[in-house]
């Protein structure tokens, strides 16, 4: 986020408090919630393609700019970030900065790294208040730059800082300076890397059909393995999803694969997993013999958030002559440029390494569902215990997939699938 000063002055507007909440009783705030239903109301507003975000991200950046916000401005952005009313904001900031903490690992076969930064012009107050909160909840340091007198110094250095905190997978952020009136950014960085709990043999990948739009078929690296992992099938809705976890089982990719191939599949599955019906299908989920086949893919994703958090009401933000953020500063002039955020991610045989920026052997003797991912998918990499997505993604095409050969022609490979072996 880059919050940027206005052209004109405006009436310094006082915080304002949470109502008290009313007497009767609600039932009890879960953040992981929240975030869950900001993330199906995000993903459906993101255009087509390839996609991969970090709902993380993009809702801690957001719960900064919300520490400092006030008057409508407060009350649009939590809207849009989905708390319920009568939630107050200490509890909200509480939760946020206990999942950080327990979101980050660094054990054998598992890193994750999350780290929050405000880079500030040198000539820029920030509220001790503000400052105070955004270091103990969010555990986001200030640092101080010259964006008014040396903005291209400026921009490298944060992108030295995105990229020292995504192991460099995130080479930068800015392509160019940001402007000169620029007065604040606030950062935030998600770095996953883990093994599988079971890891794919690189001799079973094979070369087999992803289908696409309208029947066309690409030929892509697909990986294989017989698993007993989380899976769930809705006939009724055309679905189908499978967990995979990685090494310690505190983490997970969850695989959602529509029955049709396509775009307008995916965007149905998207729109009935909206309003936090998500967390429905992770808990239908229940074990189960599979052979999975899923393809090895790399994606990165740059998205400007400006439009789309307007279009989810948070529309004074962005403006100069309404934007309110008198808890962040005493500078009456300040209003919300754009949010930017990018995402990387890398699935392979041995596991998945993503920046935002429990399973065993199936005994071999018995049947198996087969579970392919061969047509478009949606994936989100999510905390076990908490919930918490990190990573969200649609997968339309693998980029490492060629052309199919023509007909009577087949891609490379077998298909595994055993007799009597019930397909999905």
């Amino acid at each position: 986020m880059a919050a940027t000063a206005a052209s004109r002055p405006r009436r310094q507007l006082a915080a304002q408090p949470r109502p008290p909440p009313p007497s009767t009783r609600a039932p009890p705030f879960s953040i992981t919630q929240s975030i869950l239903r900001f993330t199906s109301a995000l993903g459906d507003r993101i255009g087509g393609g390839n996609v991969v975000i970090s709902p993380f991200s993009i809702v801690s950046v957001l719960n900064l700019l919300l520490l400092g916000a006030a008057d409508n401005t407060y009350e649009q952005l939590r809207q849009v970030l989905q708390y319920p009313f009568e939630v107050d904001d200490l509890l909200i900031h509480q939760q946020s900065g206990i999942q950080l903490q327990s979101l980050r690992r660094e054990t054998r076969g598992v890193n994750v790294q999350i780290a929050n930064r405000i880079f500030t012009d040198s000539a820029f107050a920030i509220d001790r208040e503000f400052a105070r909160q955004a270091r103990d909840f969010y555990q986001a340091g200030v640092e101080q730059l010259q964006f008014g007198k040396h903005p291209a110094a400026a921009a490298r250095r944060i992108n030295l800082w995105v990229r020292d905190h995504t192991n460099g997978q995130i080479e930068k952020i800015f392509d160019s300076p940001p402007p000169r009136n620029t007065r604040m950014i606030g950062a935030n960085v998600v770095y996953f890397n883990s093994s599988w709990q079971t890891p794919f043999d690189p001799a079973d990948t094979k070369p087999l059909t992803f289908t696409l739009e309208r029947g066309s078929q690409v030929c892509v690296p697909m990986m294989f393995a017989e698993l007993t992992v989380p899976f769930v099938s809705y006939s009724r809705e055309g679905f189908a999803a499978v967990a995979l976890p990685y090494a310690g089982a505190e983490y997970a990719m969850v695989v959602l694969v529509p029955d049709e191939a396509g775009e307008q599949p995916l965007r149905k599955l998207e729109q009935q997993l909206a309003g936090g019906r998500l967390q429905r299908v992770f808990d239908d989920m229940r074990p189960a013999n599979l052979s999975v086949w899923l393809p090895r893919f790399k994606m990165q994703f740059s998205l400007a958030l400006r439009d789309i958090l307007q279009e989810m009401g948070a529309t004074d933000l962005f403006q100069e002559s309404r934007a309110s953020l008198g808890r962040l500063s005493s500078d009456r002039q300040l209003f919300l440029s754009e949010v930017l955020h990018q995402a990387v991610i890398d699935v392979h045989e041995a596991g998945t390494e993503a920046s935002a920026v429990t399973t065993t052997l199936v005994n071999r003797d018995r049947l198996a569902t087969t579970f392919r991912a061969n047509r478009p998918f949606l994936f989100v990499i999510r905390d076990n215990k908490t919930g918490v997505p990190l990573f969200y993604g649609r997968m339309l095409s693998p980029e490492e997939g060629v052309p199919r050969p023509g007909r009577g022609q087949t891609c490379n490979g077998r298909n595994r699938r055993r007799p009597g072996a019930t397909r999905f």
